[in-house]
């Protein structure tokens, strides 16, 4: 690997990162359930859902800021789809490293949005695909207070489409940020 650039390391490095961390762990005897509370009103601080014993709050931004720290063994989602750019925020998402978790989550919030309807537009695949590079940045130390939390917003709907595109984008990132620290150091040398 001597002649490959830090960049293409970093590039190698990352996408052997994705393939190792979110390969999906089977269970072929564990069948994930949900169970959805029937007495739940939306802003209030009754559980939506439980997904394999994973109680799903989704709760109002009030709600959120009033939080000191959120419990560990439940998941908190912000509902901010009546904003100007609709986003639905999953609070410390880097927590959930199971592909098929992640979607039984989703699946869960686009049940929510079919029962109280918005402007928050998002597909599922989508959505997959930027929760799996929040958590990527994230377990690298890329912007960690802005990558801990994963935000849906309608904004960001066709940056995700391809995932092919998102990892060129990341090279792109990486390429540009070498580039800049090349810079630095050649101007600390003169």
């Amino acid at each position: 690997m001597k002649n490959i650039s830090n960049s293409k390391k970093a590039f190698l490095l990352l996408a052997s990162y994705f393939i190792i961390l979110f390969t999906p762990k089977t269970n072929k005897n564990k069948e994930n359930t949900v169970t959805y509370n029937p007495a739940y009103q939306t802003a209030e601080t009754l559980p939506y859902a439980t997904y394999d014993n994973k109680q799903i709050y989704i709760i109002s931004e009030e709600e959120a800021n009033n939080m000191k720290e959120i419990p560990t063994d439940d998941i908190y989602v912000v509902d901010r789809r009546h904003w100007a750019n609709s986003t639905m925020i999953i609070q410390d998402s880097y927590r959930i490293k199971n592909l098929k978790e992640m979607k039984g989550i989703l699946n869960i919030l686009m049940k929510y949005e079919n029962e109280h309807p918005s402007a928050w537009d998002r597909t599922l695949t989508s959505m997959e695909k930027e929760w799996l590079i929040h958590n990527i940045c994230y377990f690298l130390n890329y912007e960690p207070a802005r990558t801990r939390h994963v935000d849906f917003d309608n904004a960001d709907e066709e940056n995700f489409s391809n995932l092919i595109n998102i990892l060129s984008q990341m090279k792109e990132i990486i390429d540009s940020e070498e580039n800049n620290e090349k810079t630095k150091t050649h101007t600390l040398k003169k």
